[in-house]
């Protein structure tokens, strides 16, 4: 066996060289300072039989809830158990008896100068009925308690019981290590298509489509993609390839653009923005084909933003240098004419949703609206027809709202480039409650050009052109994060090198699929994912290696739910590291360069799953998201099968 050697006892007049326990297994010591290895089975000394070696004692702790009348907090720690090998020494003379004993006393003595116990492993090799190994060598870290006493009743002969005492199970591991190098990634993006992942675990599509940038995203209702591109070879398409229409602005074929895609209950698909064939600014999509929205007289201006309420009634806006008949950048399908809503505005309408109460919210860079006084967002009563400000508004930097969409419990949130919302501060993302604004924790330090919102458990996913929190204290994922209701998170992509980031978003609730969108050449970075199927039959911790250069956001165990987050930690150039996350062998960071910024425990963020960031048996997705990395940079996990007990060896 590869490591394996025999303990030189120097005296050969041993009459009996005993077998293991055939079908069982045998027993080695290993030294772990010294990487000595000593089998069990020497000639002379047998170990007859062992217990201790199944599934240890499991403690469970129970502790009422105080907060919560009848709830408890429960939790299971397994317990150090002892671990007995029976043994049978026999020789041909006293003396040699003795000398047998001290080969083990030797082994397992503490040492003399420090007191302390040595550090050892128990090691088990199972064998079948004829003698051949099973599988991998199990080792498990123990401590000498007892046995060596001495218990003699002849000369030539003794049985006593070796006793150890397991150190922190589940600690039983097969000898062999297994190295795992994580994937992430890093592309060129030229704007002329989408990206897309599907659900926390998914991996990200790259969906180059040519026509230009993409104006505008929507899931239909049978979760089919749509999009709309702009430029001279401008077109509306869906990802199933069933719909590829051009588009056109004969005036100015450049300017041909998709701004906005809605879909009715009835299935019809409505387009928006700027163009003149095959129909002017609107047009549906109806039983296989592009037609006329409904009214004969096409608005007089590009459509940004459009709309449906809750009595089917068809709402477009613009921005202004969009439609001017009819006027104020607001206006309402009624049968075969667009008719002005109110007087408008005289600003710009960017984004405008229906909300869960039926008013139709609009958003983006004005002052008035209606005739009310209303600071960049304001929301209209398709039955009262009236107009009603969101409190004092939102203002300051930019004073623009790009995009805005609703929580599950019917909450607003606004976002954009501002620093105020309803005279509190809020940079750049701010809540409506119904009454009231506030800003969405800390906010963030740059613009946001669109949102979109998970309708099931409220997860807001958030794109722009940030790099921190709003205080610039805590590090997130550049251009690209998530609110979980009460921190932001690192997202696993990003941008760089474009001067706008994502412009565009869209999320299928059946299985949460998002498309992102960019209108401008940069470089994507985003995560990847690593299947590692774990044959252990209880969880390990691994060990994570860093090699430079690399910059990690985030390392996670989507199958577990467990995430290390990093912040501003710099794998640098020849640097390889080490980070043990939890486990028997506790938590610490070893590195080849000594400087005190590359300790990687000082960069770990709140809420990172230290000390439970493990493998489970079976399938363990991990995802991995780096902002940067230069060859040979890479991540890779290391571990060691790790079991129960001694007989997952068999």
């Amino acid at each position: 066996m590869p490591g394996y050697q025999h303990s030189q006892i120097p005296d050969n007049n041993f009459t009996y060289a005993l077998a293991p326990l055939l079908g069982k297994g045998f027993f080695s010591i290993v030294n772990n300072t010294s990487g000595s290895v000593v089998n069990l089975n020497l000639p002379g000394l047998q170990v007859l039989a062992y217990a201790g070696t199944g599934l240890p004692p499991i403690q469970n702790t129970i502790i009422p809830y105080g907060l919560l009348p009848g709830g408890f907090l429960q939790r299971t720690t397994p317990q150090s158990r002892p671990i007995i090998l029976s043994f049978a020494a026999q020789a041909n003379t006293h003396f040699n008896l003795q000398k047998l004993k001290q080969s083990l006393i030797n082994l397992v003595a503490p040492s003399n100068s420090l007191q302390t116990a040595k550090d050892l492993s128990l090691r088990f090799q199972a064998v079948d009925y004829n003698g051949n190994k099973i599988g991998d060598p199990l080792d498990c870290p123990v401590i000498y308690t007892g046995g060596l006493e001495g218990n003699t009743t002849d000369l030539y002969s003794e049985k006593f019981a070796l006793n150890f005492l397991e150190l922190a199970p589940p600690s039983i591991t097969e000898l062999t290590s297994n190295t795992v190098n994580t994937n992430f990634f890093s592309t060129a993006a030229n704007s002329l298509g989408y990206q897309y992942k599907t659900g926390p675990t998914g991996t990200w599509n790259v969906a180059n489509v040519g026509n230009g940038p993409i104006g505008a995203l929507l899931y239909d209702q049978s979760g089919d993609l749509w999009y709309g591109n702009s430029n001279t070879q401008a077109k509306v398409a869906n990802r199933s390839g069933t719909v590829n229409q051009a588009i056109s602005y004969s005036p100015i074929p450049a300017a041909s653009q998709v701004s906005t895609i809605i879909q009715a209950p009835n299935q019809d698909i409505y387009i928006g923005g700027n163009f003149d064939t095959p129909q002017s600014y609107v047009m549906k999509y109806s039983g296989g084909t592009f037609q006329s929205a409904g009214p004969t007289t096409p608005p007089n201006g590009a459509v940004s933003s459009m709309v449906m309420d809750n009595y089917g009634n068809i709402y477009i806006a613009s921005l202004s240098s969009g439609f001017s008949s009819p006027s104020g950048h607001f206006a309402k399908m009624t049968g075969t004419t667009w008719s002005s809503v109110g007087t408008g505005t005289t600003g710009s309408v960017r984004c405008m949703v229906k909300g869960p109460d039926g008013f139709i919210y609009l958003a983006g860079t004005f002052s008035s609206f209606g005739g009310v006084s209303a600071n960049n967002i304001v929301k209209y009563d398709p039955v009262s027809f009236n107009f009603t400000a969101l409190g004092s508004g939102i203002t300051g930097g930019g004073g623009a709202i790009w995009s805005i969409g609703f929580l599950p419990d019917g909450r607003l949130i606004a976002a954009g480039d501002f620093t105020t919302a309803g005279g509190q501060t809020a940079k750049n993302i701010a809540i409506w409650n119904g009454t009231s604004w506030s800003a969405l924790g800390p906010g963030l330090n740059g613009i946001v050009r669109t949102l979109t919102i998970d309708p099931v458990n409220g997860d807001v996913y958030v794109f722009g052109l940030f790099t921190q929190t709003g205080d610039n204290t805590y590090p997130i994922s550049p251009t690209a994060v998530k609110w979980n209701g009460s921190i932001y998170t690192p997202f696993d992509i990003s941008s760089s090198g474009g001067s706008t980031g994502f412009s565009q978003s869209a999320f299928r609730v059946s299985d949460k699929e998002l498309a992102l969108a960019v209108n401008a050449s940069l470089t994507l970075n985003y995560s990847g994912v690593t299947t590692i199927n774990y044959t252990g039959t209880a969880d390990c911790f691994p060990l994570i290696k860093f090699t430079g250069f690399c910059q990690p956001v985030f390392i996670a165990n989507s199958t577990t739910k467990k995430v290390l987050y990093f912040n501003n930690y710099y794998c640098q150039p020849g640097e390889i590291a080490y980070l043990q996350a939890g486990g028997p062998n506790g938590v610490s960071f070893t590195s080849n360069f000594p400087q005190a910024n590359s300790n990687i425990l000082n960069k770990l963020l709140g809420g990172s799953d230290m000390s439970a960031f493990s493998l489970v048996p079976g399938v363990n997705n991990i995802v991995v998201f780096v902002l940067s990395f230069i060859s040979p940079g890479k991540i890779e996990l290391i571990y060691k099968n790790t079991h129960w007990g001694f007989e997952a060896g068999a």
